[in-house]
Formats: structure tokens, C-alpha cells, sequence
């Protein structure tokens, strides 16, 4: 990927790193300690409705800026229960 501008590659970058950290977390957990119990659940599934870029209040699936609605907390819940559910 070229960017006009090397800065903007950074964001890019550090995105993709945050978006594998947990998955790398619960691998290095569970070959540490098999008994570890850390289960990561990727939420990007869940498919929340993002909050209007001018919103100053309860907009899409979020409440404010970082907290979801009931029922952005309600699509959250079901992808949970999607993981924990399988869980022996």
C-alpha cells in the first residue's frame, strides 16, 4: 500500500495490529496454560449501525459516542452467545 503522505500509513499499520492483538493474546494464553480460559470474540461481526458523524446524542447503534444502544448491546449479546455457547 502507497500513500502520498507516509503518515497516513501508520494509522494503517497500527489498525491491522490492533485488529490481530486479541486473537495473538488468546494464542499465547492458552499455549502458556492450556487450561487458560480467555475466549477472544471478534464483535466487528455483530454489525452495529454507526452513530452519524455530526451526532451529539443517541444515534445508529450507538448511544453516544463509544456506548451502544439496547440494542446495539442486544446484536453484541447474540455474537457472544455464539461463542460461549459452544464452550464445554
Amino acid at each position: 500500500m502507497t500513500f502520498a503522505c507516509g503518515w497516513l500509513g501508520h494509522g494503517v499499520v497500527i489498525w491491522k495490529e490492533a485488529q490481530s492483538a486479541p486473537k495473538r493474546v488468546q494464542c499465547q494464553a492458552s499455549s502458556a496454560d492450556p487450561a487458560c480460559a480467555l475466549e477472544v470474540v471478534d464483535t466487528r461481526t455483530a454489525q452495529l449501525v454507526l452513530a452519524g458523524q455530526t451526532a451529539t446524542g443517541s444515534s445508529g447503534d450507538y448511544l453516544n459516542e463509544i456506548h451502544p444502544t439496547r440494542g446495539g448491546y442486544n446484536k453484541l449479546a447474540d455474537v457472544w452467545r455464539q461463542v460461549l455457547d459452544a464452550l464445554p
